[in-house]
């Protein structure tokens, strides 16, 4: 038997509206942070407990990240010491906004090209949780 799809039928599929969650209200780094950095930011940002360059980024400007470990919550290391120092999500909770927004052409952007940008819903999890990051 074969499935035939009418002009309505396909128009009326287009016109769903996406099943996108919401928002939480006061996004926690655990349930609802950490699975996006899993998916789109550990890969540089705390893989293996290191910071690693994304070999396969477009931007040749993007280097090795200097801070940021993704993976986890709270600091590692010695923070009294910067070089063994691994800040965690809550200490980079208020850095990373102007880099998932940057433009494609900044060496800021995060993720960088040829990765996609964040999703709408991505951004605001995260930017909401910035403004107050719960562990």
């Amino acid at each position: 038997m074969r499935c035939r799809f009418t002009l309505a039928a396909a128009l009326a599929l287009v016109a769903l509206p996406a099943c996108t969650p919401s928002v939480p209200d006061a996004p926690t780094y655990k349930n609802d942070v950490q699975p996006i950095f899993l998916a789109r930011c550990v890969r540089c940002h705390g893989a293996g407990d290191m910071l690693q360059g994304d070999p396969v980024a477009k931007n040749t400007s993007t280097s090795t990240p200097a801070i940021c470990y993704f993976q986890r919550y709270d600091d590692g290391g010695d923070c009294s010491i910067a070089s063994t120092c691994k800040h965690g999500a809550h200490y980079c909770a208020t850095l990373y906004g102007s880099y998932i927004s940057a433009t494609d052409d900044s060496k800021l952007r995060m993720p960088p090209l040829p990765a996609d940008r964040l999703n709408d819903w991505e951004m605001q999890v995260l930017n909401r949780w910035a403004a107050n990051p719960l562990p």
